[in-house]
């Protein structure tokens, strides 16, 4: 979230096009935390809106433009509705793959969340078994490994597992690093030592 200078406001970052969920989740955040009643939010919403988002918003006649919550669902049944959008949004959720160094939670919240814009409807069950079997597909071979011999649990169950398994994975790699790490120093001290 951004900062404006003049007041301290606490804006989200403007947004086109993607999960209008999150971002009015975060535009009302901002908007708590600013104090900001119903006809304020109402007013800002298009300042922090480009592109797609804004051309929706403009597009919005009368009652649909009368109060945020009837402003807030037009928006949402339109990137909802959108085909496109929601074969891309499937798309990017079948190559996404866990990016370096990202947090387990992060992955699988971007997978949540291209999942709901794909397929909205889904029901619980069959979202759960796609957004395992994608979060298992995107993740490094070593979690991979270690989950698939887990097949039983949920995808819930799946998430908490993999991050345990990577935070395990990061401390063992770290002893193995200060392992040689104290053994390279150790080996350049004798080196180094004068002879008696």
């Amino acid at each position: 979230m951004a900062t404006s200078n003049r007041s301290s406001v606490a804006l989200p970052e403007s947004f086109s096009d993607g999960d209008i969920e999150f971002w009015l989740r975060k535009y009302e955040l901002c908007s708590e935390a600013n104090e900001w009643k119903e006809d304020i939010m109402l007013k800002r919403l298009p300042t922090l809106q480009c592109g797609k988002a804004f051309a929706v918003f403009e597009r919005l006649e009368g009652e649909q433009k009368a109060s945020f919550k009837n402003v807030r669902e037009a928006l949402v049944a339109a990137f909802r509705g959108d085909a496109t959008g929601m074969h891309i949004a499937m798309m990017e959720f079948r190559k996404r793959e866990r990016k370096p160094e990202e947090d387990i939670q992060v992955f699988a919240y971007n997978l949540e969340s291209l999942l709901r814009r794909a397929m909205p409807k889904l029901g619980a069950n069959e979202r759960d078994i796609l957004l395992k079997q994608q979060f298992i597909e995107g993740i490094n071979p070593a979690l991979k490994k270690e989950l698939l011999q887990q097949p039983k649990i949920s995808y819930g169950e799946t998430v908490s597992a993999a991050q345990q398994l990577d935070l395990a994975i990061k401390f063992s790699s770290n002893d193995s690093v200060s392992h040689i790490n104290q053994t390279t120093a150790s080996s350049t001290a004798s080196r180094y030592q004068p002879e008696s």
